[in-house]
């Protein structure tokens, strides 16, 4: 089915709606407004929506009974400004978007799982199309899944860069020495340990330690363990890629964690053992202990 322009001006992003073309800017039956219509929506759907604006039921919609028709069709689907990009992506040109034609449309990097999944998801009347009042369902789907994709990315990002000092710094709350009989914060030379305010630190840091130092590992670790077989998808492979390149798939999905207890181990060497040599030792052991794993470091 073609469509043709039906205005010069007021309606020109919906430039092929009807066939053939006619003088008088007229829809010749309701199949003609099918493709600008959900693909969802049914022949009785579509024949009440069509009859609903045919106010002389003469079986046609002429100039004036479209200019209603078009403003419940921006109300209800809102393609206003659209039809440029759709046509652009309507390679064939017959006024619906087939799955080939989807993928321009979808983010990039999408698996052919992801794009039948997108295409199930806005198919909902399983022709196996998407017409142009989709098309701005799945677009304003796909923003929102591209937005939430950067947030989530940026957040996992900013979480494994600040883990370390964030918890060396609650760490060495608790980090003190035996300087003739007193004891000092090792970190704060000079500043008694086990004050009114130290003691009050050190309940809040233990409180962030909890639910920060160690509940992120375990909630990514049980993440990547959800997602240990999809490392090629796109939306893992965005957000939390990082994390299993160098290692072996095998072990991907874990190692990174392997060596995060190893930079708190080391950490708590430095803040809690404060001579060099068994700071030494103990850093050797936690180092032969991985090498030992034959996983590259």
């Amino acid at each position: 089915m073609r469509c043709v322009l039906l205005c010069d001006s007021l309606f020109e992003s919906l430039q092929r709606l009807i066939l053939p073309p006619s003088p008088l800017f007229s829809f010749s039956s309701p199949q003609a407004i099918e493709y600008v219509l959900p693909s969802d929506i049914g022949y009785e759907e579509t024949h009440e929506f069509f009859a609903g604006f045919d106010a002389d039921g003469d079986g046609v919609i002429d100039f004036w009974e479209f200019v209603n028709m078009y403003a419940a069709l921006r109300e209800q689907w809102r393609f206003e400004n659209v039809w440029a990009e759709f046509q652009h992506l309507d390679s064939s040109g017959d006024g619906t978007l087939e799955i080939d034609e989807l993928r321009s449309l979808v983010p990039p990097g999408s698996t052919e799982v992801e794009l039948k999944a997108w295409m199930k998801q806005f198919d909902q009347g399983e022709k196996g199309y998407l017409t142009i009042a989709d098309y701005v369902a799945i677009d304003a789907a796909v923003q929102r899944d591209t937005l939430m994709l950067a947030i989530g990315t940026s957040f996992v990002l900013c979480t494994y860069f600040v883990y370390s000092r964030v918890t060396k710094a609650l760490l060495s709350v608790f980090s003190m020495e035996n300087i003739e009989g007193v004891m000092y914060l090792k970190r704060e030379v000079g500043t008694p340990a086990f004050t009114d305010e130290h003691v009050g630190m050190m309940v809040l840091s233990g409180v962030y330690i909890a639910i920060f130092s160690a509940m992120v590992p375990l909630l990514g670790l049980y993440m990547m363990f959800q997602v240990r077989h999809q490392q090629d998808e796109r939306r893992v492979g965005t957000m939390v890629g990082f994390l299993a390149d160098g290692y072996r798939r095998d072990v991907a999905w874990f190692w990174e964690f392997v060596v995060l207890a190893r930079k708190l181990v080391i950490l708590g060497v430095s803040l809690f053992i404060w001579e060099p040599f068994l700071q030494s030792f103990a850093a050797i052991i936690v180092r032969l202990r991985l090498n030992s794993e034959g996983v590259l470091l």
